[in-house]
């Protein structure tokens, strides 16, 4: 039986390893806990893939360098460690149950890879459902010894703008796609629904690996932008740390937004993931997912910028249901 002192306790290991501030004392403290206590595993499953309020309460988040505090792999450690104890002591019949009464069923959005399909459109956002848009691309196979992530294909990101873009200048490739969540499956009017993306980048700049400057954004809206709104809905989400809400021109309402951006270094033969939540409020009928993607270190002219390599792929957009945090 734990008592009061013990949670606040847990609490605030959890946050700090989710803010990359845990010190050696602590994270030797953290394994500990995790390793003597089902109750702390339960907990800590639900801070690490509950973190919607997360990307709420702190829109822009930056992956810190692995050098300082507890690395992106250390805490995937012991998010594996408490995996495998919770297994071994509970089974996993116990596990499937644990996440059935804190989770729901997971509905499975989207899961890309650009295996099959028409290619994106080169249109800017998209006003409709169901298909990718956005700045000149192309879906291709291994390319320059690029291989993909997932299957044969992938897509690459040719230009920094879109057909009819009213100016031309830019430096970031950017793809949307409108996904519809209005449907009894998805069931947002409970007000726990949270959409998990994921997806994976490799910037190759001139041919030269670095660092892949990537970003992950999600607007919940209760409508459809109209053709007239692309340009304005493109403004409102290109603000300081996204903070867009509000109704445009025509009545269509931005309820959330979360956005996640970060530099991971990748190669020819290792990409960089990131992943990026949003719980939808009630009254979200759609969810405008955008990918963006650019060189850090890449040439500043001439203006479109055109890319050497710069490609995503194996996006994963799932739907669960799940309690606040504590």
């Amino acid at each position: 039986m734990t008592n009061p002192s013990d949670h606040r306790e847990w609490h605030r290991l959890f946050n700090a390893a989710l803010n990359d501030e845990l010190n050696d004392a602590d994270t030797q403290e953290l394994a500990a806990v995790l390793g003597s206590s089902a109750e702390a595993r339960q907990l800590w499953f639900l801070y690490h893939d509950n973190e919607c309020s997360l990307a709420e309460m702190k829109p822009v988040v930056e992956v810190k360098s692995c050098s300082t505090g507890l690395s992106w792999f250390s805490w995937r450690q012991l998010t594996a460690v408490a995996a495998g104890l919770f297994i071994g002591l509970f089974g996993a019949s116990a596990v499937w149950g644990y996440v059935g009464s804190y989770a729901g069923k997971v509905v499975t959005l989207l899961q890309e890879s650009f295996e099959s399909g028409p290619p994106p459109r080169t249109k800017g956002i998209p006003v409709e459902a169901g298909h990718w848009s956005g700045d000149y691309s192309q879906v291709v196979g291994e390319y320059r010894g690029v291989k993909p992530a997932s299957g044969k294909k992938m897509l690459r990101f040719l230009r920094s703008d879109y057909e009819g873009k009213p100016t031309r200048d830019g430096l970031i490739g950017d793809v949307f796609r409108i996904i519809d969540v209005s449907g009894p499956e998805c069931d947002v009017a409970r007000g726990d629904a949270c959409v998990s993306v994921e997806a994976r980048f490799v910037s190759l700049p001139e041919g030269v690996p670095g660092p892949a400057a990537c970003g992950i954004s999600m607007h919940a809206t209760d409508a459809l932008p109209t053709p007239d709104e692309r340009r304005e809905f493109m403004e409102i989400t290109d603000r300081p740390h996204a903070a867009a809400a509000g109704a445009l021109h025509s009545g269509m309402t931005i309820l959330a937004t979360s956005v996640r951006n970060a530099r991971i270094e990748t190669n020819r033969d290792a990409w960089g993931a990131l992943r990026g939540e949003l719980r939808l409020p009630p009254g979200t009928r759609f969810l405008l997912v955008h990918l963006s993607l650019f060189e850090p270190n890449g040439p500043r002219a001439p203006q479109p910028r055109e890319f050497a390599g710069l490609f995503v792929d194996d996006i994963r957009i799932v739907l669960t249901h799940r309690p606040p945090l504590p």
